[in-house]
């Protein structure tokens, strides 16, 4: 009797959240931010990816922004969503952060690294509150 071997096809996935580039945001503010991001939801226990370049993490966070200019200043505004392997949003949330600037062109620049460092704290907290659940 000829005995058949079953093969699976496994998916490999790493372990964690990679943070994939944000949407609005120029390329230089992009990468500072998520390095934010990244550092402020490790600190807090959040299993980050080492590598956001390969496929198959466990969830992906994708951000949104826009800016729109207010009496107050520049009006910093995101959208996140928390999505698994399966691209099905598990968690979504809303930040706005104010930059004191009257034109919105220059609102990614005058948001200094206190600015970025604050929204990736909410960020991260928002993480260690869905992976606390």
């Amino acid at each position: 009797m000829r005995r058949r071997t079953r093969w699976t096809r496994r998916r490999w996935r790493s372990p964690g959240l990679a943070v994939a580039p944000i949407i609005g945001v120029p390329i230089d503010a992009s990468a500072r931010l998520t390095d934010r991001i990244t550092n402020a939801a490790a600190s807090r226990g959040v299993p980050m990816a080492t590598d956001n370049r390969a496929a198959g993490f466990d969830y992906v966070l994708e951000g949104t922004a826009s800016a729109r200019q207010t009496d107050q200043g520049t009006v910093l505004a995101f959208a996140w969503d928390l999505t698994d392997a399966d691209g099905i949003r598990r968690h979504r949330f809303i930040d706005t952060q104010l930059v004191p600037t009257r034109s919105p062109d220059v609102a990614w620049s005058a948001a200094g690294e206190a600015s970025l460092t604050q929204v990736a704290s909410a960020v991260a907290n928002e993480l260690a509150g869905f992976y606390a659940q």
